[in-house]
């Protein structure tokens, strides 16, 4: 984790007003880094809109945090004012900040990311959201059997399709549980009851 010298975080209202787009950078290194001091300090500046900057592949700083499983960032974001329905737009289009989390889920050192899903759902994300592509769609690539019951408890609708006609159960077998036959049956289980 990097953390940000104080320096750099010095006179930031004034370089915000003459250099946004130097700012806006700062704020994703910092929510890269997981720097929460540097984050609140940026957030701080009078007419700062957390929803706005985004990186190359359209993704918001709360996309970004939820991926990375930074919960106070995530949650800060949140107070702040971020929306956790904004969808990346283009080709790859309709991702979200649900969808990040649950993406990040696999890397280590994270619980799954299952506190910040929560707190995404708490505060009104789209569970069924995502222009074709769902959150348990995501999940069940993932192969991730928690998540995807949380979904479903919280009303994620499993007989949704993609733009392909695709449903989640269909993407368990390519996904990460590829070769688990344990985990596939388990998943195709949850998913086949919750679609009756």
């Amino acid at each position: 984790m990097r953390i940000f010298p104080a320096s750099m975080l010095k006179g930031l209202s004034s370089t915000y007003k003459n250099a946004p787009d130097r700012v806006n950078g700062l704020f994703f290194l910092a929510v890269e880094a997981g720097d929460i001091k540097a984050v609140n300090k940026i957030i701080s500046i009078p007419g700062f809109d957390v929803n706005k900057p985004k990186d190359v592949r359209g993704h918001t700083a709360l996309m970004n945090a939820a991926f990375n499983n930074c919960y106070k960032i995530v949650q800060a974001l949140i107070n702040k004012g971020a929306n956790v329905n904004v969808k990346t737009e283009g080709p790859a289009g309709g991702y979200t900040a649900l969808h990040a989390a649950i993406e990040g889920s696999v890397l280590e050192d994270t619980d799954g990311n299952i506190g910040i899903i929560n707190l995404l759902l708490k505060h009104g994300a789209n569970i069924n959201g995502g222009d074709g592509f769902t959150p348990l769609m995501e999940a069940a690539i993932q192969a991730n059997k928690e998540i995807v019951e949380l979904l479903l408890s919280n009303g994620a609708d499993p007989n949704l399709k993609d733009n392909e006609g695709h449903t989640a159960l269909d993407f368990i077998k390519d996904g990460r549980a590829h070769g688990n036959t344990q985990l596939i049956r388990e998943l195709t289980d949850l998913l086949s009851k919750a679609m009756k």
